[in-house]
């Protein structure tokens, strides 16, 4: 897995240079925090350390394992996450990539006997609103308006261009190393419906539709239970909440972390196809 991520972040962003915003989960993964901060090191001139999850264990700890590995000369710790990732953008310069890391659409920091609300979305976003509020406090007809405007363009195309950059280069990456690629055939406008904003930002169906062009892609039914469906027996639940990370198949016990089980469903029935062959769910609680 390591070898792997190493490939991908030299193939994506080769060339460039690359500030990371990122944290670890508390009470798990222990061993791994040494080696993610030298994978960071490794592939990163810039390091924002900061809070992910911490859960029951002391953050400071966990920054502390994490920056074991990491130079100081590019380490910057800041445990709140939203000082950090305004540092990082501050700091940017033009043709450089911020990579945000960890904590995805979640929507809450977990600090065990406390939960705080934070999205990085939502973060990053205020940016482009400040930009959108200085515009709108410019006198019309005005050169600084004029300035303002033109500052907010470039940061919404410059947005748009890194997206689309990152795509072809994620695409290449996987066209090169893959003779076959299995995707769901996710519905975009019901996610949409459901979350809104969020996924127009990741224009799955773009990426989607570049990767077609790379490469050879086969699409998984929406409605095959990918999740649901035990990968050690087939045995399928009838209902698996999505805030369920984990399960246990009441079948044969076996341990699911619920996408890489996912993954290796699409897997089987994406090669079943290809074979000519249909894979089914065969038992249903």
């Amino acid at each position: 897995m390591s070898n792997m991520m190493n490939q991908n972040l030299n193939q994506q962003f080769k060339n460039k240079n690359i500030s990371i915003v990122f944290g670890c989960g508390g009470n798990r993964d222990e061993i791994k925090r040494p080696k993610m901060g030298q994978i960071a090191n490794q592939f990163c001139n810039k390091i924002y350390l900061t809070d992910d999850n911490p859960r029951n264990e002391n953050p400071k700890k966990i920054r502390s394992h994490i920056k074991r590995k990491i130079n100081q000369s590019k380490l910057y710790e800041i445990a709140s996450r939203g000082k950090a990732i305004k540092e990082a953008i501050n700091n940017l310069h033009t043709g450089e990539i911020l990579l945000v890391a960890g904590k995805g659409h979640e929507n809450i920091q977990d600090y065990g006997t406390s939960k705080k609300f934070f999205s990085d979305r939502k973060c990053i976003l205020n940016q482009i609103k400040k930009k959108n509020k200085n515009l709108s406090k410019k006198q019309k007809g005005s050169n600084s308006r004029r300035k303002a405007k033109l500052q907010l363009a470039k940061l919404h195309i410059k947005i748009a261009n890194q997206r689309k950059d990152y795509f072809h280069k994620l695409a290449n990456f996987l066209a090169k190393n893959y003779d076959n690629i299995f995707i769901e055939d996710l519905n975009i406008k019901a996610m949409q419906m459901m979350w809104g904003r969020k996924i127009s930002d990741l224009a799955f169906s773009e990426f989607v539709n570049i990767l077609e062009y790379k490469a050879n892609v086969t699409k998984i039914d929406r409605f095959y239970p990918s999740s649901k469906t035990c990968s050690n027996c087939g045995y399928v639940l009838k209902e698996l909440n999505l805030k369920i990370r984990e399960w246990s198949c009441p079948s044969c016990n076996a341990k699911h972390q619920r996408d890489v089980n996912a993954s290796i469903n699409i897997h089987r029935v994406g090669a079943s196809t290809l074979a000519g062959e249909v894979v089914r769910a065969t038992f249903v609680a």
